[in-house]
């Protein structure tokens, strides 16, 4: 039998001039089955390289969003600093406009506690408070600032035409 001018053997792998059979992707193979070696290497099938592939890219994946995530959450304790900020400038409004008994600077230092932040910096002038939070999160230091009071008389008043 010939294929493409090569004798066959009888498992249909064709035969080189030397005698020994080819695969079917056109590699030399011993009788015994194994590689033909080249220049005392064997030579390497490229079989699998996609699957080792794929476990690098997975890897790769996997690396990137474990760096990713905890920078992600920074964002939202970010948030929450945020809200500590506001919930103390409102603390110390109310207790400067009296609306609650206390030192306007005591309440916004107890409403940032309790939101897991602590003041930086209090400031009230008349009714308006102006308070300052921070909070230590994996060594980075978010701080966030919030002014509450009274609106301005002009704004105010405007309004208050309007509705009547």
């Amino acid at each position: 039998m010939r294929a493409r001018g090569r004798a066959l053997r009888r498992d249909g792998r064709a035969l080189r001039r030397d005698g020994r059979a080819l695969r079917r992707d056109g590699r030399a193979v011993r009788r015994d089955g194994r590689t033909v070696r080249s220049r005392g290497r064997a030579v390497r099938r490229e079989e699998g390289s996609g699957s080792i592939l794929a476990v690098a890219i997975i890897g790769a994946c996997l690396l990137a969003t474990a760096m990713l995530v905890p920078l992600l959450a920074l964002l939202a304790v970010g948030q929450s600093v945020q809200g500590a900020a506001d919930a103390s400038a409102l603390a110390a409004a109310d207790t400067a406009s009296g609306a609650v008994p206390g030192f306007p600077c005591e309440a916004a230092a107890s409403a940032a506690t309790l939101n897991g932040a602590s003041v930086a910096r209090c400031t009230v002038e008349g009714l308006i408070a102006t308070v300052a939070v921070e909070r230590e999160v994996a060594g980075f230091r978010l701080s966030a600032q919030a002014r509450a009071g009274p609106p301005p008389n002009e704004l105010y008043s405007k309004t208050a035409s309007r509705k009547r």
